[in-house]
């Protein structure tokens, strides 16, 4: 029997909210993992299970984390992912975490090549599941108010110095 760790604590309610993508052509893969994220306390799961559609949909939703599976027919796994990194999202820390049942290191090594943020080998392990997701959900979180508080200063910034000119063109 597997044991899930306890759900998230109440502290961490922005991330209980956070927006999860499961991509997988298996309808059963994503359902067991839209559990697992669903005992663990996140509640705002969309499952896509034709790869076609994830970068149509990425780009109208940006979700906090993917989760992608690799082998899929129409779109591959590593075509999708090459498409949110250099097309869709470019720049942005979107943590996208690689499901697979390959394991072999040239598929791990193109995938993280490619911009996956991390990756695991199919069958999973919840174990090892909900721990990764949480710590991408926190290091998206601490990613945006670093950016946020980055724009914050940008503004503060050119107030600042539009202040500093105007004072100076009213001593002239």
């Amino acid at each position: 029997m597997t044991t899930v760790q306890a759900p998230l604590a109440a502290a961490d309610e922005a991330i209980r909210h956070s927006r999860v993508l499961v991509v997988d052509d298996e309808p059963t893969n994503c359902l067991v993992v839209q559990r697992y994220l669903k005992l663990d306390g996140l509640a705002n799961i969309t499952l896509i299970t034709d790869s076609r559609e994830v970068v149509p949909h990425v780009t109208d939703n940006v979700p906090d984390i993917i989760l992608l599976d690799l082998m899929m027919p129409h779109v591959s796994g590593l075509e999708v992912l090459d498409a949110l990194r250099r097309e869709v999202l470019p720049g942005v820390f979107l943590p996208i975490l690689v499901l697979t049942a390959r394991a072999d290191l040239e598929t791990k090594r193109k995938a993280l090549e490619l911009g996956a943020t991390d990756f695991l080998t199919k069958p999973l392990d919840p174990n090892d599941l909900l721990p990764r997701v949480r710590n991408l959900l926190w290091m998206r979180r601490q990613a945006r108010e670093m950016q946020d508080y980055a724009r914050r200063l940008e503004l503060d910034v050119r107030q600042r110095t539009q202040e500093l000119m105007e004072s100076r063109m009213a001593v002239v």
